[in-house]
Order: structure tokens, then C-alpha cells, then sequence
């Protein structure tokens, strides 16, 4: 099943959106194309995967857009950067527009910044608040500015159609656990995935196989968390397709499983 272009991604030349916001570069990717096995487009899915009528049960995601979740500080290792800003490169070269916290500083600077190298497209999306103590990033193809976070949240995941998340701290966590919760509540299916540098979400896994293994929840709920230690991995598996649903409520009232 080869892949089209997404209707959405037509080029950027900038816009204002919310109660202030700075754009500071125009252009972009301009959408069209698909992949013949070598060139990418500015939208596809894997080449490799297998058609619908072939697998009844499994969904192929169309991704446009990635929302990375990741820590407003650097962290205390290199590594961590140098997988924030080897995602960005990769986002960019595969054609996808970045969805991000709009912030310039941490690991989110790093990925934004290096998307925007490789001449990709980034939208950011930050709160009143820490636009103005000054957080926000100047150079992005669009920023826009909400009132709370809740509807930062609500706002990336909407422009979203997959995502994932690099190391950080309660914020990443919130977000990424807040889509996981959606996609299990059956809300959104869009694919999710670690990029599990040195083995920082490890922790994380272990806590959710333990939940699935103790009947807190199911074991397909379990592996929507998909990982990779390498960013070009993590990224691939977002492309894998994606089991059809199955409900959190499904069975007798004595086997629901939280």
C-alpha cells in the first residue's frame, strides 16, 4: 500500500493564530509527491506494510504531522540532546511537520531547531504564561499562544497524528499519558512511541507490563507503548500499522480491566 499526500500539507507561509504569536520563518514543505521506495514525500505511510483486505484486523496509519513530547531542560547527559536534535533531522527529512510545545530551551529547543535546520515545518503550540516569561521560540513556521494548558494539550493532539516522546519529566509524562489513555478509551488511534534513549523509559515499560501482568489493564492496551532506543527506529514504529481497537469495557462486568 504505497502512500499519497496528506490534503492537509500544502506549504506554509506563515499565520497568526491565538491571542499573539510570532511567526518567524515562511515557507515549507509543499506536499506533494509519495514514495517509490527512495524518495519521500512530505506525507506517507510504510511501503512495507501490509494491505488492509490482507490484514482485517490492523490499521494502517496516514501520518502527516508528530507531536514530540519532551523535557524543557537538557537533561544531564549528551545523549539526550543528541536524540532530540537526530529526531528533528529525521522528522524533517521524512517530510513531517513537527508538533511541539513551542518552547526554545531544553530538548524541545533541540528538536524545533533541528527540524527548522533541514528547512521543515514547525508548530508550536505554548500557554499565555510561558510565552511571556519568555520561553516561547521566535523562529518557528507558526506559534500559537492559548490561554491553559489543558488546551495546549488538546491543541497538540488534535494537529497530531502520531506521536512521540523523547526523555523528560511530569510534563512528558502528563502528555504522553493523556494520549495513551485516549487511544485505549478508543477517543483517537493514532500511533505512539518512546524513543527510549539509554534505556531512560525502562522504568516506565516495567511499570506498564506490571499493571497489565496484576489485571489493570489489558495486554493489548499494554503495547500501544511502543519503544526504541534509536530515534530512526522509534519513528519507524509510528508507521507500523496499528490493531483495530478493542474496547477497555469489552467483557462481563466481573473481567473489566482499568
Amino acid at each position: 500500500m504505497l502512500p499519497g499526500p496528506c490534503s492537509r500539507c500544502r506549504g506554509w507561509t506563515g499565520e497568526v493564530v491565538g491571542t499573539g504569536v510570532v511567526v518567524g520563518r515562511g515557507g515549507g514543505l509543499d506536499g506533494g509527491g509519495g514514495w517509490d521506495g527512495v524518495e519521500l514525500g512530505s506525507c506517507f505511510v510504510s511501503a512495507d506494510i501490509a494491505k488492509p483486505s490482507d490484514s482485517p484486523n490492523m490499521v494502517v496509519p496516514n501520518i502527516c504531522r508528530v507531536a514530540v513530547y519532551c523535557g524543557s531542560s537538557g537533561g544531564t547527559r549528551p545523549e539526550y540532546e543528541a536524540a532530540a536534535t537526530a529526531t528533528g533531522r529525521i522528522l524533517a527529512g521524512l517530510g513531517f511537520e513537527l508538533v511541539y510545545g513551542g518552547g526554545h530551551v531544553g530538548l524541545m529547543g533541540a528538536v524545533a531547531d533541528a527540524v527548522l535546520a533541514e528547512g521543515g515545518v514547525v508548530r508550536g503550540v505554548i500557554t499565555e504564561a510561558l510565552f511571556d516569561a519568555e520561553v516561547g521560540h521566535l523562529g518557528l513556521t507558526s506559534l500559537e499562544v492559548v490561554s491553559t494548558m489543558h488546551e495546549r494539550k488538546a491543541r497538540m493532539a488534535d494537529l497530531a497524528d502520531a506521536f512521540l516522546a523523547l526523555p523528560g519529566g511530569f510534563g512528558t509524562l502528563d502528555e504522553l499519558c493523556e494520549v495513551l489513555t485516549w487511544t485505549q478509551l478508543g477517543i483517537q488511534q493514532k500511533p505512539i512511541a518512546l524513543v527510549n534513549v539509554g534505556g531512560y523509559w525502562d522504568p516506565l515499560l516495567a511499570m506498564a507490563a506490571m499493571s497489565a501482568s496484576e489485571g489493570f489493564m489489558k495486554a493489548v492496551h499494554r503495547d500501544l507503548l511502543r519503544s526504541a532506543a534509536d530515534p530512526a527506529e522509534a519513528i519507524a514504529l509510528l508507521m507500523m500499522p496499528l490493531p483495530v481497537p478493542e474496547p477497555k469495557w469489552a467483557g462481563r462486568r466481573n473481567d473489566v480491566r482499568r
